[in-house]
């Protein structure tokens, strides 16, 4: 491995992975923990979401916000909770790196959960509950999850059920992160205008002397095969209409998930990896032409997602007023039975690669992005899928396309889910 690309593992456990980049004075600094929804057990729902919101924005470093002492130095910090991990991280100008270590430290070192910030917390993420159930999408989509998973636990989306964010207790806090939050299953990722090894000496310093905790719970769930096509229907308020469906797809890891990144990229437009679609156009993709310019549906969109577990493929839609969701099913049902009977042609699996490959350099171009992506492709396999990813994208062939349309997109791997609103 080269001194500008330096992969280690502290003798606690802690995996380091750090690029030096210099491009730009700029560094980004990620910290990754192996703790998601997946983790999470039934009556504490949502409890990985709360501990990064009071250790994200709200966590302080010496009396002070840590926010806002990476915004003082022109710099920017967020965090994260997804199924299978929860992230921080801060870019700043490169020479003010080292506050984002210290705060990384500080925050693997512990946290004491007083009742009193654990209770106001609660106020904001139940109101954050709330609001995500006043969206008709994601309403469905949490739904439609729900019947899709029966035995994973990626049935459970990361920010809870309003029950029990009502019964979680700071003690509940605790346990997750003493179970979780130790340097044996913790990642720290970074990106930009430094040396290599004088920073894995520093981080040495800072993280090396913190003690490793027992091996955390391993996840067994395992979804049984489908066996029929699923539905569900939401009623709910508004005047707008949706269509949901999904497919189980393998693991990130699993060789046919590249084919389906262009399957993807064919059928809904080349997406980002976002949870409700995203990225550039779609305007030329199948279902767009199929739903949109027949003015069934007001849009279309898909979303693939790279996962520890075998996940699902979502595509959803919109439905035009003067439609019906089953107007928009039967549309989208004649495209899908079309890719699976037609194989597509080398020219439209060209244009699709190439759409796929702009929106991934377009999303990994900046050393946050790289610091995400590097971090991200070790969670769920190892930073060799970041970087082997284009070359693998590019070798997908028609055939490859065909078989996983095969594989993947027939009813009895389907669960299909409507929002038929009520009115105001």
């Amino acid at each position: 491995m080269s001194d500008k690309f330096v992969k280690r593992q502290l003798d606690n456990g802690l995996s380091v992975l750090l690029k030096e980049t210099h491009h730009a004075p700029v560094a980004t600094f990620w910290a990754w923990y192996r703790a998601g929804s997946r983790n999470e057990w039934d009556g504490s729902t949502g409890v990985a979401h709360w501990i990064e919101h009071m250790l994200g924005m709200r966590f302080k470093l010496e009396g002070k916000p840590t926010s806002d002492l990476i915004a003082r130095l022109g710099g920017v910090s967020n965090a994260a909770t997804s199924f299978d991990y929860t992230s921080y991280f801060a870019t700043l100008p490169a020479d003010h790196i080292d506050i984002a270590l210290q705060i990384e430290s500080a925050r693997m070192q512990g946290y004491r959960f007083r009742s009193k910030l654990v209770d106001t917390e609660r106020t904001v993420i139940i109101s954050e509950r709330q609001w995500l159930e006043n969206e008709s999408q994601n309403l469905l989509f949490e739904a439609l999850q729900s019947v899709a998973f029966q035995v994973h636990p990626y049935r459970r989306d990361a920010i809870g059920y309003l029950c029990d964010l009502r019964a979680i207790t700071a003690d509940d806090l605790r346990h997750f992160h003493r179970t979780f939050y130790v340097p044996n299953n913790a990642l720290l990722v970074a990106v930009g205008d430094f040396q290599a090894k004088t920073l894995l000496g520093r981080i040495d310093e800072l993280f090396g002397s913190l003690k490793s905790g027992p091996e955390p719970p391993k996840i067994h769930a395992v979804e049984p095969p489908q066996r029929g096509e699923r539905r569900m229907t939401i009623e709910g308020k508004g005047a707008t209409a949706y269509v949901q469906l999904v497919v189980h797809v393998p693991e990130a890891r699993h060789p046919d998930f590249l084919a389906l990144v262009a399957l993807d990229s064919i059928l809904a437009g080349a997406g980002s990896f976002t949870m409700l679609g995203g990225g550039g156009s779609n305007a030329s993709s199948r279902l767009y032409r199929a739903l949109v310019d027949t003015e069934l549906a007001i849009d279309v969109s898909g979303s693939l997602i790279p996962a520890i577990d075998p996940f699902i493929y979502l595509l959803a839609s919109t439905v035009r007023a003067g439609h019906t969701p089953a107007e928009v099913e039967a549309a989208l049902d004649a495209e899908l039975t079309r890719i699976v009977n037609e194989p597509v042609n080398e020219e439209e699996l060209a244009k699709a690669l190439k759409q796929a490959k702009a929106q991934f350099v377009y999303g990994s171009e900046s050393v946050t992005n790289q610091g995400y992506w590097y971090g991200w492709s070790e969670i769920f396999a190892d930073y060799a899928w970041f970087e082997t990813y284009l070359d693998r994208l590019a070798a997908v062939t028609v055939d490859d396309v065909q078989r996983v349309a095969n594989a993947y997109l027939g009813r009895n791997n389907r669960t299909v889910g409507y929002y038929i609103p009520g009115g105001d």
